[in-house]
């Protein structure tokens, strides 16, 4: 790598512009995030297609987070090739990266594109027989696939082609949804009042994987009655045993609801023994509802099911700080210091105009801290009251 570096330096002395020599030594002294650099650092005489396909390859195989902004980065200087998407990327794997970072033009590019990339080779040696037998229309697309597309929409507000997608993928491509294909389509179709639809999957013979992806939609859509009226059905209506990640959910749906009495009665109603799903939904909603009671049951149980997992007494000591309980938040740092705890920051990444942003929690290096942190509080707030006015409605 250092020799790449001299060369690099050297050229740059020289005043000449040969970046595929550079890129090439580059990518083989294994350093992505320098060959991401370089394409960068050229903007006005960007790489060929077939140089940009090699960078994309070694981030697509190094799983680098790079890939998106760079694939973004082709598709806008209309870099991309068959070969971009054949050999570099999976429809699947790439469809959900794109798609869960909001990059759904991208995402759709791949999902529409791959299929036709894939057979076009093939159609081109036999022509005639490829177009007989449907070979321009052959998807290579499964159920990951479909499913990150349409959770991409809904999860970005574009619920009329979440359901659109859904549609696609069941009538017209006869993929079978799973779990988390309902879970993901649930609640845009609440969202377009497309209840039809909504009642359609939910009667069509549902089993338990069925059950867990339809609650856990109401969970994300916030819909309390329709997952208690679901969770009941399971036994009355379809002879279904509630298994343990059935319950698992109503805790969640329960908790997210700030209904934690409720939640906590459910729990010892339940016929097998709470695992640590279990405890650990709960205390997450005792976390933002600032239920210090149940939250120190959750602790308890949860230090016995898994005593190596410290974060639980992290979150149990931010609930008694939040309540001012400086003592109680003193006696858990000094259980977490006995157990050698070192606790690592949280980040999150998000992709905005091409760039990516890194969010440390309480951090403030960020050039627009200040705004992105009353966003988040005014988000909270709005959350906590829409809540109140849910169980204000309810007694």
């Amino acid at each position: 790598m250092e020799e790449a570096k001299r060369l690099h330096a050297r050229l740059l002395r020289r005043g000449e512009r040969r970046l595929q020599p550079l890129l090439l030594r580059v990518l083989a002294a294994g350093d992505l995030r320098y060959a991401a650099l370089l394409i960068d650092s050229y903007p006005s005489s960007p790489p060929s297609a077939p140089l940009h396909n090699r960078l994309l390859h070694a981030l697509a195989a190094a799983r680098h987070p790079l890939l998106l902004p760079c694939f973004a980065r082709a598709h806008r200087l209309r870099l991309l090739t068959p070969l971009s998407f054949t050999l570099l990327l999976s429809s699947s794997s790439t469809t959900q990266r794109f798609a869960a970072s909001g990059l759904l033009v991208e995402s759709r590019l791949v999902f529409d594109e791959l299929p036709h990339t894939v057979t076009r080779p093939r159609a081109t040696r036999c022509c005639r027989r490829a177009r007989a037998a449907g070979g321009w229309a052959m998807p290579d697309r499964n159920v990951v696939s479909w499913t990150a597309m349409v959770s991409g929409y809904a999860q970005n507000g574009r619920h009329e082609d979440a359901v659109r997608t859904f549609l696609e993928m069941w009538e017209g491509a006869g993929v079978r949804p799973n779990e988390v294909t309902v879970s993901s389509v649930l609640p845009a179709c609440a969202a377009v009042g497309a209840l039809a639809l909504g009642k359609k999957m939910t009667g069509a013979k549902p089993d338990g994987i069925t059950f867990v992806g339809v609650i856990l939609a109401c969970t994300h859509g916030g819909l309390v009655d329709e997952g208690k009226l679901l969770f009941n059905s399971m036994r009355e209506e379809f002879g279904l045993k509630p298994r343990i990640e059935h319950y698992g959910c109503m805790v969640d749906l329960l908790g997210r609801a700030g209904l934690l009495k409720e939640a906590d009665s459910l729990i010892a109603s339940m016929p097998m023994e709470p695992d640590a799903v279990i405890w650990g939904a709960l205390l997450g909603a005792c976390s933002f509802h600032g239920n210090l009671e149940l939250a120190e049951l959750a602790v308890e149980k949860l230090m016995h099911l898994e005593p190596q997992n410290t974060a639980n007494l992290v979150i149990l000591s931010n609930i008694y700080a939040s309540h001012g309980k400086w003592d109680g938040v003193a006696q858990v740092w000094k259980l977490l210091k006995e157990k050698d705890h070192k606790k690592s920051a949280g980040y999150s990444f998000i992709e905005l105009d091409g760039r990516m942003h890194k969010f440390l929690v309480e951090d403030k290096s960020h050039p627009r801290y200040e705004m992105v942190y009353d966003t988040l509080d005014s988000i909270t707030l709005t959350m906590k009251l829409v809540n109140l006015e849910n169980s204000e409605v309810e007694s």
